[in-house]
């Protein structure tokens, strides 16, 4: 599965296309032509509903106009990681505050399309967006092999779990306990043992402290003493998406030459 997006030509708004016979019947939508039949025909058309179906169907796989399936521009644009990539890295930049386009517009599924009045604003987070670059800082352990949760951006301060008065979170490539909204305990390279399902300690340097949450604590599953420290990478939104910044700016250049917008399929 993947994520393409495709702008309709005008070529039918601007009588560029071969004729059809019940053109009236044709309704243009944003992401396509449609035929639509009124319950009863008038009438003046002598044919049935059913060849009239047939005789569009033919016409509109004819091509009828110089651009393939009617289509001005069609793109693919990533598969289901890569749009997860693209969409975490405008998370960790600001997200919708930053990018109010880009941050709300981008496709959840394989249907639908962004109005033509995001598309300036669309633009205009791209070009700011490709000239950021991200720190991010991930939680790693040597001593099992699960997967750990608790990654951010360097703008994100992401609450990884919670328990009443009790807020463990992650930010800038530490752990940080809160207890009533006061700092407890905070560390880059720390230990946790799990005593019991309501029982952590945490530890690092001169500092130990004992509170009842982990934000993952299935992966106690082989041991109950595990160590933890942050990996810091760092990235250029440049290396990492050159090429669907070209190929939007190319979709959202057909949208205004058209006048249609851009379509998720």
């Amino acid at each position: 599965m993947g994520y393409d997006a495709f702008v309709r030509c005008n070529c039918y708004e601007l009588g560029k296309t071969k004729p059809f016979k019940y053109s009236q019947f044709i309704k243009t939508y944003p992401e396509c032509l449609y035929l639509e039949l009124p319950d009863v025909l008038p009438k003046t058309v002598k044919e049935s509903k059913e060849k009239i179906k047939e005789l569009y169907n033919e016409w509109y796989c004819s091509n009828p106009c110089e651009h393939e399936d009617m289509d001005f521009c069609n793109e693919w644009i990533a598969n289901v990681s890569g749009m997860g990539w693209l969409k975490s890295c405008i998370y960790w930049l600001g997200g919708e505050k930053e990018f109010p386009a880009l941050g709300t517009q981008l496709p959840d599924y394989n249907d639908g399309f962004m109005p033509i009045k995001f598309n300036n604003q669309f633009r205009d987070d791209l070009k700011r967006f490709i000239e950021k670059k991200l720190t991010t800082y991930y939680l790693e352990t040597k001593d099992c092999n699960w997967y750990i949760e608790g990654n951010a951006g360097n703008e994100i301060d992401e609450l990884l779990c919670k328990n009443d008065d009790i807020e463990l979170h992650s930010y800038k490539g530490k752990i940080r306990i809160e207890k009533n909204k006061n700092v407890i305990f905070e560390a880059n390279k720390f230990s946790v043992e799990k005593i019991n399902d309501n029982k952590y300690i945490y530890a690092a340097e001169n500092n130990k402290i004992e509170i009842p949450i982990f934000h993952m604590p299935h992966i106690f599953d082989k041991q109950k003493k595990l160590n933890f420290y942050f990996e810091e990478q760092n990235w250029n939104m440049k290396d990492e998406f050159k090429f669907k910044y070209n190929t939007f700016i190319k979709l959202l250049d057909a949208s205004d030459k058209t006048g249609n917008p851009i379509c998720w399929c």
